[in-house]
């Protein structure tokens, strides 16, 4: 097996080789792109005395999360994942229930509600903003729903938020709203997450905000409320050595996506901080099954680093906004359909959504000599990263073949 420092040295010989031949380095990184030096050296901080840092700063991520979102609570966990259990729980879904959920999502939050022994009804999804299609909703309704999962993805507010909200009440049923990606995001001057009975956002890796691990739960409702923290309050303290992993990858994450000699200090860094490196979802959860240590609040010296990136979140999305604009200029110079921003919304833009031919997806280096654009290419299944297949969802089919993602964070803006 190879060792660490023999894989950076062939990373490093490519490295070169890509240089002599005047190709790119690698495609332009979609996550991590909010860490700064100064998340870094908290980071560090943590890691090389873990007994200074102050137990009180879980609390203080709460506060001022409750505050960004506009809300009088807010709830911290080890995951967003977690975030949404705990908000099953509020519900006291369970066996015999049905929860719907979009066929085009991340794998975790089926996994959620199969934990809970519910049973996921997967609908459809719309091509505008990506969110949970109305009609299809509808006819995934039976005397057993118990909740509807909506999502903002890619930092969009849903195209039928309202009407899901209508169709919901009607029928009394719980709307849960899927902010992993959105937050910020706003829609009639009043945060996402906070329209339905529950919202629960994410700070991983890859979402608007970065402390490698993380989620949030938030109500408007007392009750959900109070239930979301007994949930907490009977979860373990997290593992200290995922949060050790979590805070060397905010290092790690750090030299090699946003240092301006990433092509070299990432691999350096990758010797001390990245052996161990972070894994957001497992083997076990992408077969459906819980995992060991599932359950968990979220650690004082990952608050700490999330406390640290709210200050940042106003400017960076900021600049996701102005660089969606570069994109829609660039969607109608190459006759590419752009995202739908439905009114009175504010987006926070985590990626730009575009479809394109599925060849191009199946290869985004054709795409970067065509375009001169490299993409993401969030999701290559129904439920990312899993393959587990997904029945009935014609038009969350065609986002898996043809949707990219066009990066909103970058070092050249």
């Amino acid at each position: 097996m190879m060792t660490e420092l023999g894989k950076v040295v062939r990373h490093q010989a490519g490295n070169l080789l890509r240089l002599a031949r005047g190709t790119p380095m690698a495609p332009v990184p979609m996550g991590s792109m909010t860490l700064d030096l100064d998340d870094v050296a908290i980071a560090r901080e943590c890691l090389d005395r873990p007994e200074m840092v102050d137990d009180a700063w879980t609390a203080r991520f709460e506060a001022r999360f409750a505050d960004v979102v506009q809300t009088g609570e807010a709830v911290a966990f080890r995951a967003g994942r977690v975030a949404l259990s705990a908000i099953l729980d509020a519900l006291d879904i369970g066996p015999a229930d049905e929860v719907i959920v979009p066929g085009y999502t991340c794998v975790v939050v089926p996994n959620a509600v199969l934990y809970r022994g519910a049973t996921p009804v997967y609908c459809d999804i719309e091509l505008e903003t990506y969110g949970a299609d109305l009609e299809s909703i509808r006819q995934s309704l039976s005397d057993r729903t118990r909740a509807i999962v909506v999502q903002h993805l890619y930092g969009l507010v849903c195209r039928d938020y309202e009407a899901i909200l209508s169709l919901a009440a009607e029928h009394g049923i719980a709307v849960i709203e899927d902010c992993a990606h959105s937050t910020g995001a706003k829609f009639r001057g009043v945060p996402v997450g906070l329209h339905g009975d529950a919202g629960f956002f994410s700070s991983e890796q890859t979402k608007v905000i970065n402390t490698t691990c993380g989620g949030i739960a938030v109500s408007r409702r007392p009750e959900i409320l109070q239930r979301l923290r007994n949930f907490q309050n009977a979860s373990p303290a997290p593992d200290q050595r995922e949060v050790q992993s979590a805070l060397q990858s905010v290092v790690w994450n750090y030299f090699r996506f946003r240092h301006p000699q990433r092509w070299w200090r990432g691999d350096v860094a990758r010797l001390r901080y990245g052996r161990q490196p972070f894994v957001a979802t497992g083997e076990d959860e992408m077969a459906g099954r819980e995992p060991a240590g599932y359950r968990g609040t979220m650690s004082a010296a990952i608050a700490r680093v999330g406390c640290n990136q709210l200050d940042k979140l106003q400017r960076y999305n900021e600049r996701r906004r102005r660089n969606a604009r570069h994109w829609e200029a660039w969607c109608e110079e190459h006759g590419f359909a752009q995202p739908r921003v439905i009114a009175e919304s504010e987006p926070v833009f985590l990626r730009y959504p575009v479809l394109v031919d599925a060849a191009l997806k199946r290869s985004p280096a054709n795409m970067y000599r065509r375009y001169g654009v490299w993409p993401g290419v969030w999701f290559k299944s129904h439920l990312h990263p899993s393959t587990r297949e997904v029945s009935g969802c014609p038009t969350a089919a065609t986002a898996v073949e043809q949707c990219v993602n066009l990066p909103c964070l970058t070092d050249d803006d």
